[in-house]
């Protein structure tokens, strides 16, 4: 319970007196932080007497009145300018403050329950651990504003200015922050419990570690929000947008991420084990070091993902996942299936079945500073052998292309080298990384050296080569691809 305050508070303002020089006794105009523009005769300073016992302060001039630890429970502060007041640890609770003015106030652990907002400006104030519980606060302007540990669960925020408002640690449990604009606000460990931020706009909205129990996301703009080390564990987050969200170190185990727009979303570290992403997009999304042991992945695309020591093992399903360019860090995919710990749980090689999906990688990427990536040739091979499936994929050939030179033919100014391409395939059995057969075939030779040749100068070398050794390297595929009869 707040002291009772006296009749009156005495609000004091400092008057800026004129330019050095001038005389002391006739003072500048005031601006309107120094109070209302009158002569001071007393030392620069004076002084204003407000009667706080009518609870009448309707378009009161409060402009950095310290109103701390005062109890203006029921008052009506309709229209007034409380601008960088102080009203820290003051009772507020049923005021009136329609249509206030209480920007850059301090009302850091204030009590406005069941207080009337309606129209008032907040923007830069400070709310600090201040209860807020149930207040309507429906399009409210709290741009900038600090609520850190406020408490406003059940508060209606809906289509309200939060835009990097900090909400660190408040308690926000049951709010309605449907329309909110909440972009690059601070909520890191704030209770969102049953809150509804369906249309919410999170633009680069910090909600790493947020307690987000029974929370209405859908519909919410969550584009590169950050929810690192949010627990979202058997939710249905079915056809939500999570395209370039943080979900990091995230607790996604067994939720329904079915249809989900993952599009570059970062979901290194992330526990998906049996989630289902069914049909999922997580095109050049991150999945460095996520475990989806048991996860569904009818139809997901992968294109261009990255998974670099994912856990893949005992994946419940992968049924038409599209693959096609995420084998493009080729050096993951080979990870897949040279550890068998990791396997991403291939079909073994068996002789007598039919097409056996192969993958066609370059290797060694990174230290030939080239990007990883599928070989040129997968694109050739007939579409029933490729995998539309990780899980798909048993067979896999690492292909390595050179050029050997067959003659030096010298002219004058340079000297043109003929070659004919050299490629080695090594076949691996993807389930368990076996090498079942490797071979070097070779391309055509070039033609032979004429009398006139268009060379470059030296040191500069120009070639002459031969076809590649596409087709002989496809028979041989087709061996232990096609299978009987292929």
């Amino acid at each position: 319970m707040a002291p009772e305050a006296p009749g009156w508070v005495a609000l004091t303002w400092v008057l800026v007196l004129a330019a050095c020089g001038s005389n002391p006794t006739e003072a500048t105009p005031a601006t309107r932080a120094e109070a209302p523009a009158v002569a001071t005769t007393r030392a620069g300073v004076t002084t204003t007497t407000v009667d706080l016992e009518s609870g009448d302060l309707r378009d009161a001039d409060l402009w950095s009145a310290d109103l701390s630890g005062r109890d203006l429970s029921g008052f009506d502060l309709s229209g007034a300018d409380l601008g960088r007041a102080t009203l820290t640890d003051s009772d507020l609770s049923g005021a009136n403050l329609t249509g206030a003015d209480l920007t850059d106030a301090d009302l850091s652990g204030a009590d406005l329950r069941a207080a009337t907002l309606t129209g008032a400006d907040m923007t830069g104030a400070r709310f600090a651990g201040a209860d807020m519980t149930g207040l309507d606060l429906a399009g409210a302007q709290l741009a900038y504003a600090s609520l850190s540990g406020a408490r406003l669960s059940g508060a209606d925020l809906s289509e309200a200015s939060l835009t990097e408002a900090d909400l660190g640690h408040a308690d926000l449990s049951g709010a309605d922050l449907t329309g909110a604009d909440l972009s690059e606000a601070s909520l890191t460990e704030a209770d969102l419990g049953h809150a509804d931020l369906s249309g919410a706009y999170l633009f680069r909205a910090d909600l790493t570690r947020a307690v987000l129990t029974g929370t209405t996301i859908g519909g919410a703009d969550l584009d590169t929000a950050t929810m690192s080390g949010v627990d979202l564990a058997g939710r249905d987050l079915s056809g939500i947008d999570f395209s370039n969200t943080i979900l990091s170190a995230a607790g996604l185990a067994g939720a329904d991420l079915s249809g989900a727009d993952l599009t570059g979303a970062d979901l290194s570290d992330a526990d998906l084990r049996a989630a289902d992403l069914t049909m999922a997009d997580l095109s050049s999304a991150t999945l460095v070091g996520a475990d989806l042991d048991g996860a569904t992945l009818d139809g997901a695309r992968l294109v261009s993902a990255t998974y670099d020591e994912a856990t893949f093992e005992g994946v419940a399903s992968g049924k038409g996942a599209r693959i096609h360019s995420d084998f493009a860090i080729a050096e993951a995919a080979a990870a897949m299936f040279r550890d068998t710990a990791s396997s991403p749980g291939p079909e073994p090689y068996i002789e007598d079945t039919a097409a056996r999906p192969v993958a066609l990688l370059i290797p060694r990427c990174r230290e030939r500073g080239s990007p990883c990536g599928m070989h040129p040739l997968h694109e050739r091979i007939p579409e029933e052998w490729r995998p539309f499936s990780i899980h798909a994929m048993q067979l896999a050939v690492v292909i390595e292309d050179d050029w050997e030179e067959i003659e030096l033919c010298s002219y004058t100014g340079g000297n043109l080298i003929r070659r004919r391409q050299a490629r080695r395939m090594t076949l691996y059995d993807a389930a368990t990384g076996d090498v079942l057969d490797e071979t070097l075939v070779l391309g055509t030779d070039p033609r032979p050296c004429g009398q006139y040749e268009y060379v470059c100068r030296h040191p500069c070398v120009t070639h002459l080569d031969g076809e590649e050794a596409d087709e002989e390297a496809l028979a041989w595929l087709a061996l232990h691809v096609a299978g009987p009869g292929g």
